[in-house]
């Protein structure tokens, strides 16, 4: 992982004096410009979505005051400001920038900074070239420099500076930013932000990180051609911090500018710095001079016109001065668009919508659509009927059509015209008394009965349900619990014939327990086929009871072995039972499987018995044991 860079605080950890590891690798000047099209209101450090068509280029000459400087640790470890040694300092620079934008909505640019003096840790630097840049803009805006506006704007810079006096980077660096503003005839406000790669480094506490740029401007032209800018901008580093603060280089930028008729531009102004980040001088002071397209403002607006909407009544009189009268022979003198207008026919159930296969009469015939109807002329006083379907659910509506658009949404209930008829037995064929059926109202859509279980009488009933495929559970004191799908046809009777046994399942407080174990093949977590009728029926226990919550399945081990390769086994089981259960209709976000190991027995491992008390599955109910989760049950299974 790349450390942070750009630090204006290089933290020496030898005394005051001490010379740095390595010198130079990264640009300390970071003072690239963004093309600017010579606007009185227009960006300098600032990523803008506002590109004016044509040519445009400036210079302009900067002093940067100890953009980066040393400072030794005391000898308590903390960082000695008061004998802090400037390692860049005083740099006077020109900094050059061109560009052309072959449409209002693109541009190309170019940027390099020359160093005409500077000073470092060993005496003056002399001339020097900076970092090449290479960058653009593709932006949109409502109209050419005005309105609302995004643009994006990637850039790469070529190592053509002086890195070891920290005046440009050792490699290809480069990135993109995306910004969003609004441009009015004196308003400007504009933000950015973006991604920046940068090469790795190795100068004392600083390695080299990528980070985000941010950046906001606000600017304002006081006087015709004359524009005061105030900018912001911060770089927030990728990875952490090797010393508090220094990887965040942020300035803020105070400027005017001026336009001249012929294109020509001057530019004035200052920045200070607002952290300690590499890169951040105590002040830069600049001034510029360039050349842009000036914008053409529009023309003053047309005098008031007496018909707004041209639709042969004057606005005095027009009682919808932006809308023209529709002139179909109704209401044809008030001047809005009213009288006969549109039918819109929708599906809903509890009041949401639905794609139902709709049916609508009147008008000119019939006419049947699924969600949604459209029917683009509907006289007033006309009458209007719908019938919708979906699953079990049917509706019907009427409306009578108003003047301009109408809508009929037609609200459809479950109607319950199948039938299903349940013998529940024992194993010997002998009716189960106080049998119970349930049914899955998640999956059905309310085509089936909810709330309390229905209670068969001497085994046997006969429930009102809808069409479909629906998943039933049935139960019955102190036998298993079943669970089925059926497909239920309208104005049939579907037979479910339910045989029951002796359960091998109790559903308790906090846990499912299992009379019996889940069998494992030896040292595997490959389930033996004579524990899945007891996991289906844990199954269908988990399913048919949607009030207890998430169920654990925890995996336990004896004392043979060593601990890792139990804890790894009974883990292994866990997720074995999980997915087995999760293929027979359990939702997954229901199971949570954990291995416990050998760590929790319930017996003692020094007998054969103990151990294999100790080798089982169990099924704990987690919400059940949250004070603010479901209410505690006792009830029997199913129920």
């Amino acid at each position: 992982m790349k450390h942070p860079h750009l630090m204006l605080l290089l933290a020496a950890a030898a005394t005051p004096g001490v010379a740095m590891a390595h010198e130079g690798g990264f640009d300390a000047h970071n003072f690239q410009l963004y093309a600017a099209d010579g606007q009185p209101v227009s960006p300098l450090v600032v990523a803008s979505p506002f590109v004016t068509k044509g040519f445009f280029g400036a210079a302009v000459f900067e002093y940067a005051k100890s953009p980066l400087v040393q400072v030794p640790a005391s000898s308590d470890g903390t960082l000695d400001f008061a004998n802090a040694e400037p390692i860049l300092d005083d740099v006077l620079a020109a900094n050059l920038n061109l560009g052309w934008a072959p449409v209002r909505f693109a541009r190309i640019d170019v940027g390099l900074p020359l160093f005409l003096s500077s000073t470092g840790h060993e005496g003056a630097n002399g001339f020097a070239a900076g970092d090449l840049k290479i960058g653009g803009t593709v932006g949109w805006s409502k109209e050419e420099q005005r309105g609302f506006g995004v643009g994006l704007s990637p850039y790469v810079t070529i190592p053509l500076g002086a890195s070891s006096v920290y005046l440009g980077q050792t490699a290809v660096a480069g990135g993109a930013d995306v910004g969003l503003g609004y441009h009015g005839d004196k308003l400007l406000v504009a933000a950015s932000a973006g991604y920046a790669y940068s090469p790795d480094i190795q100068l004392d506490n600083l390695t080299g990180a990528d980070h985000v740029n941010v950046g906001a401007i606000v600017g304002y032209e006081v006087v015709d051609h004359l524009g005061l800018n105030l900018e912001g901008r911060a770089a927030l580093p990728m990875s952490g911090e090797v010393v508090a603060g220094t990887d965040t280089p942020a300035e803020i930028l105070l400027h005017g500018k001026y336009q001249l008729t012929s294109g020509l531009n001057f530019l004035a102004g200052g920045a200070g710095g607002l952290s300690v980040g590499a890169g951040t001088p105590a002040y830069r002071i600049f001034l510029g001079v360039g050349y842009g397209p000036v914008f053409k403002k529009g023309p003053p607006p047309p005098p008031p016109d007496l018909d707004k909407d041209d639709d042969g009544i004057n606005d005095d009189v027009d009682a919808c001065v932006d809308q023209p009268e529709t002139m179909n022979g109704f209401k044809d003198s008030d001047g809005c668009p009213d009288g006969i207008g549109g039918l819109t026919v929708t599906s809903s159930i509890d009041g949401k919508p639905v794609a139902g296969a709709i049916t609508l009469n009147g008008g000119a015939g019939v006419l049947t659509g699924t969600s949604s109807l459209k029917v683009d002329r509907a006289e007033p006083g006309s009458e209007w009927s719908a019938k919708a379907q979906l699953l079990c659910y049917a509706g019907e509506a009427k409306v009578t059509a108003k003047e301009g658009d109408t809508t009929l949404d037609v609200a459809m209930l479950p109607v319950l015209d199948s039938k299903a008829s349940v013998e529940v037995v024992d194993k010997k064929g002998k009716p189960l008394d106080g049998a119970t059926v349930k049914w899955d109202t998640d999956s059905s859509l309310g085509c089936v009965p909810s709330g309390t279980p229905t209670k068969l009488a001497g085994g046997k009933g006969v429930i009102p349900v809808g069409v479909g495929t629906h998943r039933v559970f049935v139960t019955a004191p102190e036998m298993t619990n079943y669970s089925g799908e059926f497909q239920f046809v309208a104005g049939q009777a579907t037979d479910i014939r339910v045989q029951l046994d002796t359960t091998k399942i109790k559903l308790e407080a906090k846990q499912i327990v299992i009379l019996d174990k889940v069998f494992f093949e030896t040292n595997k977590d490959i389930i033996k086929p004579e524990s899945f009728k007891l996991l289906d029926e844990v199954g269908s226990v988990i399913m048919a009871n949607p009030q207890v919550g998430r169920v654990e399945v925890s995996g336990h081990t004896d004392s043979d072995g060593d601990d890792a390769s139990n804890l790894d086994l009974s883990q292994r089981r866990a997720d074995s039972v999980k997915r087995y259960l999760e293929g027979k209709g359990v939702k997954a976000d229901r199971l949570v499987a954990v291995g416990y190991g050998e760590g929790k027995p319930i017996d003692k491992n020094s007998s054969s018995k103990g151990k294999a008390n100790n080798r089982r599955v169990e099924f704990n109910l987690i919400d059940q044991a949250k004070p603010d989760g479901p209410i505690e049950t006792n009830k029997p299974v199913g129920q």
